[in-house]
Parts: C-alpha cells; sequence; structure tokens
C-alpha cells in the first residue's frame, strides 16, 4: 500500500531529526531517537487514548445493567437492542467509542514499527555486507 509506504517514510525523517538532535546534544544514538520519538508519537496520541480509557470505564460500568436486559429480553432479542439503544443514548455512551480511537492510532504505530525495522536491517546490511 503507496499510502503506508509514505507514512513510513514519513516516521524514517522523523527518526532521522530525532537521531540528529541526539547528535547536536553529543550524544549520537539511534536508541536515544527512537526513545525520543516514541514518547513525541504517544503525547501526540494520548487524547485518543483517554477517550478509548473513558469509554471503555463508561461500558464496565454499563455491565451489570446490560445483564440485566439481556436476563430480561433474553426470548426477544429485537427488544433487548432497542433497550440496550435506549439505555446508551439516555446516559450517552457509545459502545463503538472504544474501538475507533485505536483505528486511529495503529496505523500510525504499525508505520512506525515497520519504519524502525527497516531503520534495523540496513543497520545489519552495512555492518556484516555479504561476501562477494
Amino acid at each position: 500500500m503507496e499510502i503506508f509506504n509514505y507514512l513510513v517514510e514519513f516516521m524514517r525523517t522523523l527518526v532521522t531529526y530525532a537521531f540528529n538532535l541526539t547528535e547536536m546534544v553529543g550524544f549520537p544514538s539511534y536508541g536515544m531517537a527512537i526513545i525520543i520519538l516514541t514518547v513525541f508519537i504517544k503525547a501526540i496520541l494520548a487524547p485518543l487514548t483517554v477517550k478509548q480509557i473513558k469509554s471503555m470505564k463508561a461500558m464496565q460500568e454499563l455491565q451489570p445493567r446490560m445483564k440485566e436486559l439481556q436476563d430480561k429480553y433474553k426470548n426477544d432479542p429485537a427488544r433487548m437492542q432497542a433497550e440496550m439503544a435506549a439505555m446508551y443514548k439516555e446516559l450517552g455512551v457509545n459502545p463503538l467509542a472504544g474501538c475507533l480511537p485505536l483505528l486511529v492510532q495503529m496505523p500510525f504505530l504499525d508505520c512506525y514499527l515497520l519504519c524502525i525495522a527497516r531503520l534495523s536491517l540496513q543497520s545489519c546490511i552495512r555492518t556484516f555486507p555479504l561476501a562477494s
């Protein structure tokens, strides 16, 4: 997928900038560059993580009421779904709000992991070239 390659290259550029930052400090290290970039990415994605956690906690708090509705309407699934939807609307809880922020975060984290893997592979190839 071409869009992911663009994102991986963007992440590689960010790793390079972080490495240049460690170089300016006087301690050039890809390890420190990766740690710096990881903290930066997690800080940017923190609001999505907080929203996800809040939604999951709200769903956990609703679990007893959901169980009651399941027991009450176990023979009428359509009515059970309608009652649950009404309960979600009444309490202002979105059952998908726990998953959607994760779907936004995953491409960035996957591309970051792929970027690190590619950097590692390139480093190994430079360090241990194949014998001709």
